[in-house]
């Protein structure tokens, strides 16, 4: 398996794939990973059309590419356009459309309904909130000076293993650690080059999208200030 996987991949197969039983996208998906029968990522789209009331099959963090997808949980009418971030809960009732240039990437978890969810509806990302201090890497792993990093979690699913939100911190430059979890990396502004350490370098910039894989172990290096969308699976 690659190190690091893009969602967009240079060879694939138009739809129908569906990531979970009565998935509404399954036509429009292509799936660029996937892994224990829990998550895929890949990107999704063109998908015109429109929807009757449907209880979401999964768990899905939506990065919209371009066109126009509008969600309605019976909450509240999401309209999400180049940029807009969003997670649909697994188990909510959803009404959506969608224009001809419609087109996002996602990762996708099939977990628990979240029972919650049913009066907070989708989650809409506010890009521009503020994002509390977090961990930076261990001192063990930094090459460079310690970096400044900054976290909002914007949604968790039941069991508390599937997070998304929004991530930044300031350059550096780390050794390469055994990922224990998967990652879908969505990257908003600065760049980063991510590879084995040595030869194996891949740099992500902005509209970028990548799946870290379980079992990889991966170098980090970043010259600027980075600011990332990212989905996270941590199987217990």
């Amino acid at each position: 398996m690659p190190n690091i996987i893009s969602v967009h991949p240079l060879v694939s197969q138009a739809g129908p794939h569906e990531v979970s039983p009565g998935d509404p996208f399954a036509e429009a998906r292509v799936i660029a990973f996937s892994a224990e029968g829990r998550i895929a990522a890949g990107s999704c789209g063109p998908a015109s059309g429109t929807s009757d009331s449907t209880r979401y099959p999964h768990h899905e963090l939506i990065i919209v590419k371009g066109g126009k997808l509008i969600l309605d949980d019976g909450i509240r009418v999401v309209t999400m356009i180049e940029g807009s971030v969003a997670v649909i809960p697994q188990g909510i009732s959803v009404v959506w459309s969608a224009d001809a240039l419609a087109q996002w990437d996602f990762m996708s978890f099939a977990g628990e309904a979240d029972p919650a969810a049913t009066e907070t509806g989708i989650v809409a990302f506010d890009l521009d909130a503020p994002r509390p201090p977090s961990a930076s890497p261990s001192a063990e792993l930094l090459i460079s000076d310690k970096p400044q990093c900054q976290n909002r979690r914007w949604y968790a699913d039941p069991s508390g293993e599937w997070t998304a939100g929004v991530w930044s911190s300031t350059p550096y430059h780390r050794r390469p650690m055994n990922y224990v979890y998967y990652e879908m990396m969505h990257m908003l502004a600065g760049s980063v080059e991510i590879g084995n350490g040595s030869e194996q370098e891949t740099i992500w910039g902005p509209g970028e999208t990548c799946l870290l894989p379980k079992g990889a172990s991966l170098a980090w290096n970043s010259r600027e200030d980075v600011l990332k969308i990212y989905g996270t699976w941590r199987p217990s």
